[in-house]
């Protein structure tokens, strides 16, 4: 049965992690579309060369900022922006937002992400505070995006998009140190 529950191999310990329902990948079409999504986004952000522009901007904050003595202050930045902006909670949050004006997600995220920056900031530095910019926008454009696709919108879909964020949060979660950003 954990095998059903857990699509990342997990079986042993079917009561820990990020957990979904058996009906969320129920199906080998569901697992086809979960690795696919997976893959055609690491597709896209190597294609838009997506992490040089995160680097880029916040190298450019550092500077609009006069942090430009902070030697950590882009890592922070970068660090703190993909701990929080990744994960199902900030897009099924801006969904739900957008389509059933429930904001209690993003409400609970907020506060987690507060916790998270503060005391990413006090022992990163400042950079981590600037993580908001990413969110906010991230959030944003997903929230608008929600509300143009609200009527194809259903459990299994956000089921799905909560599935492939999770898998996604875990999977940097395991690779990243604060010392080196191994890209994946």
């Amino acid at each position: 049965a954990g095998s059903d529950v857990c699509p990342f191999g997990a079986s042993d310990v079917p009561q820990r992690g990020m957990m979904l329902p058996p009906t969320a990948i129920s199906t080998p079409f569901k697992i086809l579309l979960f690795v696919l999504s997976l893959i055609l986004g690491n597709f896209v952000g190597e294609l838009i060369n997506l992490e040089e522009l995160i680097i880029r901007f916040g190298d450019w904050l550092k500077a609009k900022s006069n942090s430009s003595k902070d030697p950590n202050f882009t890592r922070a930045f970068i660090f703190a922006s993909c701990t929080v902006a990744i994960g199902a909670m900030a897009i099924i949050g801006s969904i739900e937002d957008a389509t059933m004006h429930n904001y209690s997600i993003l409400l609970t995220k907020s506060i987690i992400d507060f916790v998270t920056i503060l005391v990413m900031a006090c022992t990163l530095g400042k950079g981590a505070i600037f993580s908001a910019i990413p969110v906010f926008v991230l959030q944003g454009l997903v929230t608008v995006l929600a509300v143009l696709i609200a009527p194809v919108l259903h459990e299994g879909t956000l089921n799905a998009i909560s599935m492939v964020g999770n898998a996604d949060k875990v999977g940097k979660g395991e690779t990243w140190t604060i010392d080196d950003f191994v890209k994946l």
